[in-house]
């Protein structure tokens, strides 16, 4: 379950939103900070925190520490409003933590690749200890419009390699309208391939599916390990592997 409870104090919501170009992404951010505003409320959510600690226990509820201000673009990545939100959403989570309550940070929408795995080891050794992390994507370049979700596969395979806790999925086209079925299935796809290839440099055992592959090229003679036939259509009769077969019948 996925709860905005940052920032906690309508003057912190006031202070930051004027820092930032697009002050706000996300969805249920912006719910939020339109609630406060218009009502000149503090956070709705703190009010009743307690009671929903104990909810969270009662349910086995797994919380997800919601970022009302994650960047909306690369460039925004670790800026003051978002080290301030990381900051905050950690003392959510140790709160929960201590609670016994189960919960993830989501720290990250948007971030340059060579920030993915560093901010992740400097927040865990703030923490001193493995803190489970919710990334959405992150998408590591704002300039693939409608292929982001390939953007968004690089940036899921890095956060694979330092084992996040959760990888959201970036389905096509989705910072340029309105997700059709394929664009979440070709989001899907580039996502566990990119965590696949994450995985790969943590858990050596997932070679196997790799040299299962491997072999299965080999038996077909085929880069595509399904094929029906020797050789693919891309390379006819001078497919490599046909070739080599030949040549060595030739002996």
């Amino acid at each position: 379950m996925t709860i905005n409870f940052i920032p906690e104090k309508l003057y912190d919501l006031k202070k930051y939103i004027k820092k930032r170009k697009i002050p706000i992404t996300s969805r249920q951010g912006g719910l939020l900070a339109h609630y406060m505003i218009k009502n000149k409320k503090d956070n709705p959510y703190n009010e009743i925190f307690d009671d929903l600690i104990g909810l969270f226990r009662k349910y086995n509820i797994v919380v997800n520490i919601g970022s009302t201000f994650r960047p909306a673009g690369i460039a925004d990545a670790y800026d003051e409003v978002h080290n301030w939100e990381v900051q905050e959403q950690m003392r959510i989570y140790k709160t929960l933590d201590n609670s016994g309550v189960q919960s993830l940070v989501e720290i990250m929408s948007h971030q340059p690749l060579h920030q993915v795995g560093s901010g992740i080891i400097k927040i865990r050794k703030m923490y001193r200890g493995y803190v489970p992390f919710q990334f959405l994507g992150p998408v590591v370049t704002d300039v693939g419009g409608e292929y982001d979700y390939i953007a968004a596969a690089i940036g899921a395979a890095e956060a694979a390699r330092y084992s996040v806790g959760k990888v959201t999925v970036i389905p096509a086209r989705e910072h340029i309208g309105f997700p059709t079925i394929n664009d979440v299935k070709m989001g899907i796809i580039a996502t566990k391939i990119g965590i696949h290839a994450g995985d790969l440099t943590r858990i050596p055992d997932l070679l196997k599916i790799d040299k299962t592959i491997l072999e299965l090229r080999a038996q077909k003679r085929s880069c595509n390990p399904f094929s029906k036939i020797e050789g693919c259509e891309k390379c006819g009769q001078y497919c490599p592997l046909v070739i080599i077969k030949n040549v060595y019948k030739l002996r």
